[in-house]
């Protein structure tokens, strides 16, 4: 792998994991002991969070703002540290590109005992990716984004 493969392929990753930081989950469930996704439209964002408290869905807002600025600032720095050269640009916007998909396709382990992941986007839709038969077998029937008992 060349150097500028390098690069992209940490301002990618960099991208993502920043752009897959559910403020809005994390600052619900921190102030307020609840699960933003049980109630109004069922989303992370900052829209839902702030049907259940103002200044959160402000916070959650600045905090999604910030994450993308951040991925996009980290990835400028790859290149010369001029964001304005051809060396910065490609690395910013493929850092822009992975916090958007970060944001949209967040990765998180499930709770159920069995090893499973669950693939969520903020509007809660998930995807339960499962390791054995008997989880295969309780999720029978149920559509691709329902979540299994």
């Amino acid at each position: 792998m060349n150097p500028t493969q390098q690069i992209l392929a940490l301002a990618a990753v960099s991208g993502y994991l920043l752009g897959s930081i559910p403020f809005g989950y994390l600052l619900v469930r921190a102030f307020l002991k609840q699960d933003v996704r049980s109630s109004g439209s069922g989303n992370i964002g900052a829209t839902n969070v702030a049907r259940k408290s103002p200044k959160l869905g402000l916070m959650t807002l600045l905090l999604d703002a910030l994450k993308g600025f951040a991925a996009v600032w980290i990835a400028s720095q790859f290149g010369d540290g001029d964001p304005t050269s051809a060396s910065s640009l490609l690395p910013m916007s493929v850092a822009a590109l992975a916090a958007v998909v970060g944001s949209a396709m967040l990765v998180a382990a499930s709770s159920s005992p069995s090893p499973a992941f669950t693939l969520s986007s903020p509007s809660g839709e998930q995807q339960v990716l499962h390791a054995d038969i008997q989880d295969k077998e309780r999720c029978a029937g149920r559509p691709c984004c329902a979540p299994c008992p």
